[in-house]
Formats: structure tokens, sequence, C-alpha cells
């Protein structure tokens, strides 16, 4: 394999342009996800095997990673392990890419640490979009760890980020206009430590929001009755004070348009 490209020394880095860690042991499959970003703000480093991306990640704290799982040696779940075992590390988001599609594949992933999974070969325009939105993502919490520091720092902690007795640490709403999904969905969720509320539509989720209630995590079907479950999610993510829920899609559409349109 060839050696990892020696990248400019980290204060020589453009400020607005985000570092991006591609991971691969085909010389050919790292060209390509170079070229696909060819035309975006960001700055490539590469690695061509686990141990080598572990070094370049200490040195140069990339803010994404893209990592094949396939590897030898040391594989992607195992790179991914050790990421997200180091305090200094964990943080970086971590996009798979591989071969492999299967259930058990994507779980497995998951366990590790890893934020999102592409199959091979790779949609550009789902690849910039993903990556956009993890970015998004990794500068929110930067902003919002920042912002507690800040609090802690001049004594005006949140009470509220502690938890309340009898309250659970997780509100998970679920927006879904079919009863039979509600019911399919429903076992499984309350198998964990959450509380569960469920919205038939686009417009009584939003009554929820409004009402003022933390939600930490919102399951939402795109295909609702009124308003879709796309144009609720960009109304979440427009409003400050609800932009920080967590959203996951759920959806029978698999094609790649309503993927991208998603993640947007």
């Amino acid at each position: 394999n060839p050696p990892a490209v020696n990248p400019p020394p980290p204060k020589e880095r453009l400020r607005h342009q985000p570092l991006i860690l591609i991971v691969d042991d085909e010389p050919k499959n790292v060209k390509l996800l170079s070229a696909k970003l060819a035309d975006q703000r960001f700055t490539i480093h590469t690695a061509y095997n686990g141990p080598d991306a572990l070094e370049m990640t200490a040195r140069h704290a990339p803010d994404l990673i893209l990592l094949d799982i396939m590897m030898p040696g040391m594989d992607g779940y195992e790179v991914t392990r050790q990421l997200k075992a180091n305090e200094s590390t964990r943080a970086i988001p971590i996009i798979m890419i591989t071969a492999l599609d299967g259930p058990e594949d994507k779980e497995k992933g998951i366990a590790v640490g890893a934020q999102e999974f592409l199959t091979k070969p790779v949609n550009t325009a789902e690849l910039q979009a993903r990556i956009s939105s993890m970015l998004r993502l990794k500068r929110f919490k930067e902003q919002l760890e920042s912002r507690q520091e800040s609090k802690a720092r001049f004594g005006r902690g949140d009470s509220a980020s502690t938890g309340r007795i009898g309250v659970p640490a997780t509100h998970i709403l679920l927006v879904e206009d079919d009863e039979k999904h509600v019911k399919l969905l429903a076992p499984t969720l309350e198998r964990t430590p959450c509380r569960l509320s469920v919205a038939p539509s686009a417009e009584a989720a939003l009554e929820i929001v409004a009402a003022g209630e933390r939600i930490d995590l919102m399951l939402l079907d795109v295909l609702l009755p009124g308003m879709s479950g796309f144009d609720l999610c960009r109304r979440i993510k427009a409003d400050p004070d609800s932009q920080d829920i967590q959203v996951v899609l759920i959806t029978c559409l698999d094609d790649l348009e309503s993927r991208i349109k998603g993640v947007e």
C-alpha cells in the first residue's frame, strides 16, 4: 500500500475548510472519494490502513472520517472502536463506506460508534449531503458544549440538564399516522429507558413541540396526511427552539432522491 500523504501543517489549513480523512486500503477507492469531494471546500487527508488512520487522527484531529470496513489487519470496526474509546477523538463523526449491506453489519457499526453508512458504489450527491449533515451536527454539538462550559464557569448551570426525579432521561416522539406501524414500533421502544409519545400527524407533532415540552428524539414518518415529514423536519430545524431535536426519518421510500432530500 502507498504511504499516507504527508499533509500540510495544521496552521496552514484554512479555518473555513473542514478536514476530511479518507481511509481505504484500495488506492483507487481513495482517489475516487477524493475526486467526489474535489469541488467542495474540504482539506483532504488519506490513510490506507487502520494503524495509519489512528495515527493521522491523533496528529491532525479531522472533522470527519470516511472509513472503509474491510481492510486487512485492523478493520474499520476496530478503528472506530479505538477512536470512540479515546476521549480526544470520540466526538469525530465517522461515516462507514462498505460493500457490506446486511443489517447485522450496520448494527455492528452502530454498536462501535459509527454515525452513518454508505454502500459502495457511493453516489456523489448522497455522499456530499451526508458529509454536510454530519459537519453541521458536529458544529452544533461544539457550540452547545461551549455554552454549557460558559454557564458552568460563571455559575449559571442549567438545572434542567441534570434531570428531575421521576422524569425519564429521554423523551421520544413518534410521528406516525398508521396505527399498525405504531403498534409495531412501540414494543421495541418501550424496552428502552425512555418516555414515548405518539402524534398521528405533523400538525399534532408541531403542537407538542410548540407546547415547550422537551423532546430528545423524533421518529418521523415521511408519508403523512397533510404536511409531509420532510416539511415538518424543515420547520423544526428552522426554529431555534426546536432545531436541536434529533430526527430519524422512517419511510418505505428507498429511492436515492428521497434519502438525499431527508439528509438535506
